[in-house]
């Protein structure tokens, strides 16, 4: 209750009341009591013998704010055409997987070797373009996210 229950910190406050035992984070908006500034807050609730007794609540000083999310960065068109290349690479595997089926089962052998050879030179060419950036995608913003590109292709 009060003048500011609708603010940030009501907000951090009520989370933290119904869900004490996570720490939750409230997103950056203006904050009254901060002269408008941009605030945000993280709560949690503090137990005694199991019981809530009361909540945690700290605002992060707005300098604590990130300059820009890394995927505020990627625009409409470039979510798109990172779509459209990841379905290309799965045609590309798909298309290798069925070559060197063909050769196992000994259809076409010939021809299937080569369709094999290069369909894994394509979607090998173009898992390094994503893992590069190229055009309107860019490169993955995290070595995490790279990481889990990089074992996801050596699993294939």
């Amino acid at each position: 209750s009060g003048k500011w229950k609708d603010s940030g910190l009501g907000e951090a406050y009520e989370a933290a009341r119904k869900n004490p035992d996570i720490v939750t984070v409230i997103d950056w908006k203006p904050y009254g009591p901060s002269a408008g500034a941009l605030a945000s807050f993280l709560s949690t609730g503090i137990k005694q013998n199991g019981e809530l007794v009361g909540i945690f609540a700290t605002q992060l000083p707005p300098d604590a704010k990130p300059i820009c999310s890394v995927l505020d960065a990627i625009s409409a068109q470039s979510w798109s055409d990172a779509i459209a290349e990841v379905n290309n690479q799965r045609m590309l595997v798909q298309k290798a997987t069925r070559m060197c089926l063909q050769v196992v089962k000994g259809v076409d052998v010939q021809e299937s070797r080569i369709a094999f050879v290069l369909a894994v030179g394509d979607a090998t060419a173009s898992f390094r373009k994503t893992l590069k950036g190229y055009d309107s995608i860019p490169a993955p913003p995290t070595q995490a996210i790279a990481n889990v590109l990089l074992h996801a292709w050596n699993q294939w």
